[in-house]
């Protein structure tokens, strides 16, 4: 397919919104800071005009053949960038991140460590059994258990309580969010880092 003239910037622009399904708008800002905002702007706008990537509501970017928004994977997209701030990532690091397979919202690599996100409410809490049961396939392939570490992310202190009810036997970490504007930084609050 025919870049049709996209810099380099727009097309990662394009690969992130590509390997996560859906961004905000916020997120391409605080995942390219070195990119003026008016310059995202107007790259984000020729993809769209282009027909490359999709906005929703003036906030969501997704992959053009896509005609709704992922709220869950959003939210999920602001732990990754949390978790790589000030890790001094090289822009094209973040092609390094993507898309997981359900319940899995995202993954991203760091120093060799795969993280993967996971949403998590009274009515998914359940998916902490799918880590259980891949940690036992893990373990019956003899895989090493520091390749992989899982972030809860809830939204009430509720949960909190709720998931102390489960074994969590793999390295993991709970992300308690206040997410109020889909396109800001919500204030996260992590616990119980293992």
């Amino acid at each position: 397919m025919a870049t049709n003239n996209l810099s380099s910037s727009s097309l990662l622009i394009e690969s992130m919104v590509n390997n996560l399904g859906t961004v905000t708008m916020g997120q391409i800002h605080a995942m390219f800071p070195k990119i003026n905002a008016e310059t995202i702007q107007f790259y984000i706008m020729a993809l769209v005009k282009k027909q490359r990537i999709r906005l929703i509501d003036g906030i969501y970017l997704v992959p053009y053949v896509k005609k709704t928004a992922d709220i869950y994977m959003a939210k999920s997209v602001w732990i990754m960038i949390d978790n790589l701030k000030g890790k001094h990532i090289k822009d094209e690091e973040y092609q390094l991140s993507f898309a997981g397979e359900t319940p899995v919202k995202t993954c991203f690599m760091l120093k060799n460590t795969l993280y993967e996100i996971i949403p998590l409410d009274k009515y998914t809490i359940n998916n902490i059994n799918y880590v259980a049961e891949k940690d036992r396939f893990r373990t019956v392939k003899n895989e090493s258990e520091d390749l992989v570490k899982y972030i809860f992310v809830i939204e009430d202190e509720e949960m909190l309580d709720r998931l102390s009810a489960y074994e969590i036997n793999v390295p993991y970490v709970i992300a308690l969010t206040d997410y109020r504007v889909p396109d800001e930084m919500p204030i996260i609050q992590y616990f119980g880092e293992n």
